[in-house]
């Protein structure tokens, strides 16, 4: 009889760790007498349960906080980008983009994919892109800038560089690329002029 019941409690047990196994941690081993040999198993069993299930409900906490905080990091992210290349539309037909900081490759895509979509969905005739404000040049950034300029052009509108200092004409000299056809200025006021007398 005592057999019996040591293989019902043996049986109860193991059910209830296959369950804890498949992920469910909601069963409990039935409370047993003080003076049964087995109560302190089973309380030790039911003990360690209620702390998985509070740490499942915790982690669940830390899960819902961190993909909370993951979206709002993603959306400051495509604030900053947008503030910090922003495409003006600075008259008829004329798109203006003053980029500012250092061009990082995520960053680089996201403006040439928004400048493009720009320039179809405005249907515009010119694209002054000012480098007054880039920092760190190098010659991914020149090939970067050169294949923006090249994808506007495809796209049937003019595009002008404004604010080419010394070290990025050095390092376009220096890395021997193709620059004819590529229209640069010196300015964004002397650029408009030139669309503004083209287009008059």
């Amino acid at each position: 009889m005592a057999d019996d019941k040591g293989h019902q409690a043996l049986a109860s047990i193991l059910a209830l760790l296959a369950e804890v196994r498949e992920g469910a941690y909601n069963g409990r081993l039935e409370a047993l007498p003080a003076d049964d040999s087995l109560a302190p198993v089973h309380e030790g069993i039911n003990a360690m349960l209620e702390v998985l299930v509070r740490e499942r409900r915790r982690n669940a906490v830390y899960r819902d906080e961190l993909e909370e905080a993951r979206t709002t990091i993603e959306l400051q992210r495509a604030a900053i980008r947008e503030i910090s290349s922003p495409i003006i539309e600075v008259g008829r037909g004329v798109l203006c983009l003053p980029l500012v900081g250092i061009m990082s490759t995520e960053r680089s895509e996201g403006v040439l994919d928004a400048l493009l979509a720009a320039v179809s969905e405005r249907g515009a005739r010119c694209v002054v892109v000012d480098v007054t404000g880039l920092s760190g040049m190098d010659i991914d950034t020149v090939r970067w800038l050169l294949r923006l300029a090249g994808a506007v052009q495809l796209l049937g509108a003019r595009c002008a560089l404004t604010g080419i200092g010394s070290e990025l004409a050095r390092t376009i000299v220096h890395a021997d690329f193709e620059v004819r056809g590529l229209t640069t200025l010196s300015s964004v006021r002397e650029a408009l002029d030139r669309f503004a007398r083209a287009s008059g």
